[in-house]
């Protein structure tokens, strides 16, 4: 009775409150190749990339928008996309018909007691939700029954160090309203305690304004920060142990560019970092920069050595980058404009030399070798950076090899972090994992 209880209330929570609010849709079609390349393995057409295959995605928790945002990332996968909460649905539902989109299959249901997922799934993601179950260590063993052999998952759980001083703001809202207070009540308390405590000087005063700031713009998101009634959150070693109930272990996580901790360290001590496992270089990135635990996480009995593509220097060359075609759909009044705008590279001189702002984060900005920019604006999704650059070479009069180790640290660098390139199966001659033509 107690659990049918704490069911009930969690689906009554996202009943009033859809998640997330809908002000755009990012999208980004080569998602896959990034999760292909951090799991360490060449793309196969299993996955959907080549021939007529297509691949099957679980997303285990797809709010409002998610559906759209992979149903969209992924032409060549049939998406089946499962929630607990009709309203969420519903919009869901809505913005894949206004987009045209005929991979996406919507369904009611709590994962974490089985309902929604059906058969096997090559790549399943969960962003967000397994902390909202009463036992995420259930709803991640559900996952793991409906993962392919050799299956990929994208997990995001919430991190104690990003959370801790959220959690301590949770609690005081639900002391002060009292031990029955009502969702009414809640909501009540925490606007008056952000309102009053974003007027003082205390320890929580940005915490205070941001909430009202959301209170204000994104209703959904101060509802999912300050009221939502069940939460956990994980260190490091914690979330490890709680992949390991289900035989999982973390690969990498799904966004390199925010795990960097090169500008934090000297070359001595990055030198013992980066010899250090990936679970200790992971607890020593949470600990200095506190990013969002969203991982690639694989069968521990799965573990597959790193692609070749990573070492082979001459096989790097060999690689297929796709068009920067990444963009966002603007969203009005949940009416997303007729094609989105795109968000791809930004060049533009700064202190006398070009610089390469990348679309997603402006963090990520390096400094490009000129003949780098002229091969990425070179990218047309058929020849391989070899050809690329022997072709911006050319126009430019620049021997190959003598640029040959500067262009290569720069693309590596867009791959890992813009997932713009992936290994062509089919193209990638000495690769083991080559597809058949």
């Amino acid at each position: 009775m107690i659990e049918d209880q704490a069911r009930a209330a969690m689906r009554a929570f996202y009943e009033r409150h859809p998640y997330p609010q809908l002000d755009q849709i990012e999208y980004d079609r080569l998602m896959l190749d990034q999760v292909a390349y951090l799991a360490g393995t060449c793309a196969t057409n299993r996955l959907g990339k080549t021939g007529d295959a297509r691949g099957r995605m679980l997303i285990a928790g797809c709010g409002t928008r998610e559906a759209v945002t992979w149903g969209l990332s992924l032409p060549r996968f049939d998406v089946d996309a499962v929630d607990l909460s009709e309203a969420s649905l519903e919009l869901s539902r809505h913005l894949c018909t206004r987009l045209g989109l005929t991979n996406v299959r919507h369904r009611q249901g709590n994962f974490e007691y089985g309902e929604g997922p059906e058969g096997l799934y090559d790549f399943i993601s969960s962003f967000g939700v397994l902390h909202h179950l009463e036992s995420p260590e259930r709803g991640l063993a559900v996952l793991e029954r409906h993962l392919a052999p050799g299956g990929t998952m994208a997990i995001m759980v919430y991190s104690r160090t990003q959370r801790l001083a959220l959690e301590n703001v949770q609690r005081m809202i639900r002391i002060l309203a009292g031990p029955l207070a009502t969702p009414e009540r809640l909501a009540e308390v925490a606007l008056a305690l952000c309102t009053v405590g974003g007027q003082t000087d205390n320890r929580l005063t940005r915490l205070f304004r941001h909430g009202l700031e959301n209170h204000k713009n994104n209703p959904p998101q101060f509802a999912d920060t300050l009221l939502n009634p069940r939460e956990r959150c994980y260190t490091i070693p914690e979330m490890a142990e709680f992949l390991g109930t289900a035989g999982l272990e973390i690969v990498a996580p799904m966004q390199p560019v925010f795990w960097d901790v090169r500008g934090y360290l000297d070359d001595a001590l990055y030198a013992a970092f980066a010899s250090r496992p990936l679970l200790e270089r992971l607890e020593i990135v949470d600990h200095l920069i506190g990013p969002m635990f969203w991982v690639i996480v694989r069968r521990t009995s799965e573990r597959v050595a790193p692609r070749p593509c990573d070492t082979d220097a001459g096989l790097f060359w060999d690689i297929v980058p796709m068009p920067m075609d990444t963009g966002t759909w603007p969203m009005v009044r949940h009416e997303p404009a007729r094609a989105p705008l795109p968000a791809g590279l930004d060049v533009r001189p700064i202190e006398g030399s070009e610089q390469l702002l990348m679309g997603r984060h402006s963090a990520a900005a390096r400094p490009f070798h000129p003949i780098a920019l002229k091969m990425v604006r070179l990218f047309d999704g058929r020849r391989t950076f070899g050809e690329l650059a022997r072709e911006a070479c050319r126009q430019e009069g620049v021997p190959f090899e003598a640029v040959e180790a500067a262009l290569a640290s720069i693309l590596r660098m867009l791959v890992e972090q813009m997932a713009v390139a992936a290994p062509d199966p089919l193209r990638c001659a000495r690769c083991p994992n080559r597809c058949a033509p």
